[in-house]
């Protein structure tokens, strides 16, 4: 079984762009999210860690247009490794988040208010 369940923060805002697959045209839409870590370091102080997520065609476009940096998301889905290698031939891998599933769950930092919806509350 592969799924991930998240609560974090938009580390900047979302990132869209189309991308045309054998003529067929996409929307997807890149973010990092800072999720916390359960328990706080030897300062006291909680730690995160940084995700990329990597969200598709109507998720994407819900993203980009209701969230921002600071926007506090619930995302579901599971995790993929994406690897490649360099023009120098060094070998390279990175570990996605693909969603498959968002909750828009509070107002950003800048203090912006955001309805609580999930993905569900938008007609496809």
């Amino acid at each position: 079984m592969n799924h991930v369940a998240l609560v974090g923060r938009l580390c900047a805002d979302p990132e869209s762009k189309v991308i045309d697959n054998k003529g067929e045209k996409k929307q997807v839409c890149n973010f990092r999210l800072a999720v916390n870590r359960p328990w706080k370091n030897t300062k006291g102080e909680y730690d995160a860690d940084f995700l990329t997520c990597v969200a598709w065609e109507r998720t994407a476009e819900l993203v980009c247009k209701h969230c921002q940096k600071g926007s506090q998301l619930g995302v579901e889905g599971r995790i993929q490794v994406r690897s490649w290698e360099t023009d120098g031939g060094d070998k390279r891998q990175a570990f996605e988040i693909q969603v498959e599933r968002i909750h828009f769950l509070g107002s950003s930092s800048k203090g912006k208010p955001e309805a609580k919806k999930s993905e569900d509350d938008f007609p496809f």
